[in-house]
Protein backbone atom coordinates (compact mmCIF):
# COMPACT_ATOMS: atom_id res chain seq x y z
CA UNK A 1 0.00 0.00 0.00
CA UNK A 2 1.19 3.54 -0.85
CA UNK A 3 3.88 2.24 -3.18
CA UNK A 4 3.51 5.44 -5.22
CA UNK A 5 5.11 7.63 -2.53
CA UNK A 6 8.80 7.06 -3.40
CA UNK A 7 8.52 7.83 -7.11
CA UNK A 8 6.16 10.77 -6.55
CA UNK A 9 8.57 12.25 -3.99
CA UNK A 10 11.59 11.70 -6.20
CA UNK A 11 9.84 13.19 -9.22
CA UNK A 12 8.74 16.24 -7.22
CA UNK A 13 12.37 16.89 -6.24
CA UNK A 14 13.70 16.31 -9.76
CA UNK A 15 11.15 18.60 -11.40
CA UNK A 16 12.53 21.60 -9.51
CA UNK A 17 15.53 21.52 -11.85
CA UNK A 18 13.42 21.32 -15.02
CA UNK A 19 12.08 24.90 -15.10
CA UNK A 20 14.08 25.65 -18.25
CA UNK A 21 13.33 22.25 -19.81
CA UNK A 22 9.56 22.40 -20.15
CA UNK A 23 9.73 21.45 -23.83
CA UNK A 24 11.41 18.19 -22.85
CA UNK A 25 8.66 17.43 -20.33
CA UNK A 26 6.04 18.07 -23.00
CA UNK A 27 8.01 15.85 -25.41
CA UNK A 28 7.76 13.00 -22.88
CA UNK A 29 3.98 13.38 -22.90
CA UNK A 30 3.92 13.38 -26.72
CA UNK A 31 6.04 10.22 -26.74
CA UNK A 32 3.65 8.56 -24.30
CA UNK A 33 0.74 9.43 -26.57
CA UNK A 34 2.62 7.97 -29.57
CA UNK A 35 3.11 4.76 -27.57
CA UNK A 36 -0.62 4.45 -26.97
CA UNK A 37 -0.79 5.83 -23.44
CA UNK A 38 -3.92 7.97 -23.08
CA UNK A 39 -2.74 11.57 -22.73
CA UNK A 40 -5.17 14.43 -23.02
CA UNK A 41 -4.75 17.39 -25.34
CA UNK A 42 -1.35 18.99 -25.55
CA UNK A 43 -2.74 22.05 -27.29
CA UNK A 44 -2.75 25.66 -26.12
CA UNK A 45 -4.99 28.43 -27.47
CA UNK A 46 -4.11 32.01 -28.41
CA UNK A 47 -6.21 35.18 -28.17
CA UNK A 48 -7.69 34.54 -31.63
CA UNK A 49 -8.86 31.07 -30.61
CA UNK A 50 -6.21 29.35 -32.71
CA UNK A 51 -4.86 26.09 -31.27
CA UNK A 52 -1.14 25.45 -31.24
CA UNK A 53 1.19 22.90 -29.60
CA UNK A 54 1.66 23.33 -25.88
CA UNK A 55 4.96 25.11 -25.12
CA UNK A 56 4.79 25.58 -21.35
CA UNK A 57 3.88 23.33 -18.46
CA UNK A 58 4.14 23.63 -14.70
CA UNK A 59 5.08 20.75 -12.40
CA UNK A 60 1.56 20.34 -11.03
CA UNK A 61 0.04 19.96 -14.49
CA UNK A 62 2.81 17.52 -15.37
CA UNK A 63 1.86 15.46 -12.30
CA UNK A 64 -1.80 15.70 -13.32
CA UNK A 65 -1.10 13.81 -16.54
CA UNK A 66 -0.50 10.60 -14.57
CA UNK A 67 -3.00 11.45 -11.84
CA UNK A 68 -6.03 11.58 -14.10
CA UNK A 69 -8.92 9.20 -14.03
CA UNK A 70 -7.59 6.35 -16.14
CA UNK A 71 -6.59 2.74 -15.69
CA UNK A 72 -3.76 2.19 -13.21
CA UNK A 73 -1.83 0.33 -15.92
CA UNK A 74 -1.84 3.51 -18.02
CA UNK A 75 -0.61 5.55 -15.08
CA UNK A 76 2.21 3.06 -14.56
CA UNK A 77 3.11 3.12 -18.28
CA UNK A 78 3.42 6.90 -18.21
CA UNK A 79 5.41 6.84 -14.98
CA UNK A 80 7.69 4.17 -16.48
CA UNK A 81 8.43 6.42 -19.45
CA UNK A 82 8.99 9.43 -17.17
CA UNK A 83 11.24 7.33 -14.95
CA UNK A 84 13.39 6.36 -17.92
CA UNK A 85 13.59 9.86 -19.41
CA UNK A 86 14.34 11.61 -16.11
CA UNK A 87 16.56 8.76 -14.85
CA UNK A 88 14.58 8.27 -11.67
CA UNK A 89 15.67 5.44 -9.38
CA UNK A 90 12.49 4.76 -7.39
CA UNK A 91 10.44 1.65 -8.13
CA UNK A 92 7.26 1.96 -10.13
CA UNK A 93 4.13 1.88 -7.98
CA UNK A 94 1.91 -1.17 -7.72
CA UNK A 95 -0.98 0.84 -6.30
CA UNK A 96 -2.30 4.40 -6.14
CA UNK A 97 -4.12 4.07 -2.83
CA UNK A 98 -4.91 7.38 -1.16
CA UNK A 99 -4.19 9.59 -4.18
CA UNK A 100 -6.91 11.91 -5.45
CA UNK A 101 -7.84 11.49 -9.10
CA UNK A 102 -7.91 14.52 -11.39
CA UNK A 103 -10.83 15.30 -13.66
CA UNK A 104 -9.25 14.87 -17.11
CA UNK A 105 -11.26 17.80 -18.45
CA UNK A 106 -9.94 20.27 -15.88
CA UNK A 107 -6.43 19.20 -14.95
CA UNK A 108 -4.27 22.06 -16.15
CA UNK A 109 -3.14 24.33 -13.34
CA UNK A 110 -2.70 27.27 -15.70
CA UNK A 111 -4.95 28.91 -18.26
CA UNK A 112 -4.75 28.90 -22.01
CA UNK A 113 -2.25 31.42 -23.35
CA UNK A 114 -5.10 33.80 -24.24
CA UNK A 115 -6.14 34.07 -20.59
CA UNK A 116 -2.92 33.86 -18.62
CA UNK A 117 -0.37 36.31 -17.42
CA UNK A 118 3.29 35.63 -18.07
CA UNK A 119 4.05 32.00 -17.30
CA UNK A 120 6.69 31.35 -14.69
CA UNK A 121 7.50 27.74 -13.81
CA UNK A 122 9.97 28.75 -11.12
CA UNK A 123 7.43 30.88 -9.23
CA UNK A 124 5.00 27.98 -9.24
CA UNK A 125 7.39 25.66 -7.43
CA UNK A 126 8.93 28.24 -5.09
CA UNK A 127 5.80 30.11 -4.00
CA UNK A 128 5.76 30.23 -0.18
CA UNK A 129 2.08 29.28 -0.15
CA UNK A 130 3.14 25.88 -1.48
CA UNK A 131 6.68 25.30 -0.28
CA UNK A 132 5.91 25.68 3.40
CA UNK A 133 4.00 22.40 3.06
CA UNK A 134 6.46 20.55 0.85
CA UNK A 135 6.68 17.58 3.22
CA UNK A 136 2.95 17.15 3.72
CA UNK A 137 1.04 16.32 0.54
CA UNK A 138 -2.38 16.91 2.15
CA UNK A 139 -1.64 20.46 3.24
CA UNK A 140 0.34 21.09 0.08
CA UNK A 141 -2.74 20.24 -1.98
CA UNK A 142 -4.78 22.74 0.02
CA UNK A 143 -2.15 25.44 -0.55
CA UNK A 144 -1.84 24.49 -4.21
CA UNK A 145 -4.90 26.44 -5.34
CA UNK A 146 -3.57 29.60 -3.70
CA UNK A 147 -0.11 29.16 -5.16
CA UNK A 148 -1.38 28.53 -8.67
CA UNK A 149 -3.77 31.49 -8.56
CA UNK A 150 -0.95 33.77 -7.45
CA UNK A 151 1.63 32.46 -9.91
CA UNK A 152 0.11 31.48 -13.22
CA UNK A 153 -3.50 32.54 -13.52
CA UNK A 154 -6.92 31.29 -12.70
CA UNK A 155 -6.34 27.53 -12.89
CA UNK A 156 -8.50 26.93 -15.98
CA UNK A 157 -7.34 25.47 -19.22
Amino acid sequence: MFTWKPIYSELARVLLAWCSRQGELIAILHLAKEQGVPVSALQDEDKKGKRFPLEVIDPFTFFAFFSRKTLDENRVKLLDLIKAKLTLTSALPTDFEGLPVMNPQKSWFFSYQKDRAAFNYYLTVTNPAFTQYNNDMYYASIALNQAIAECVGDGGG
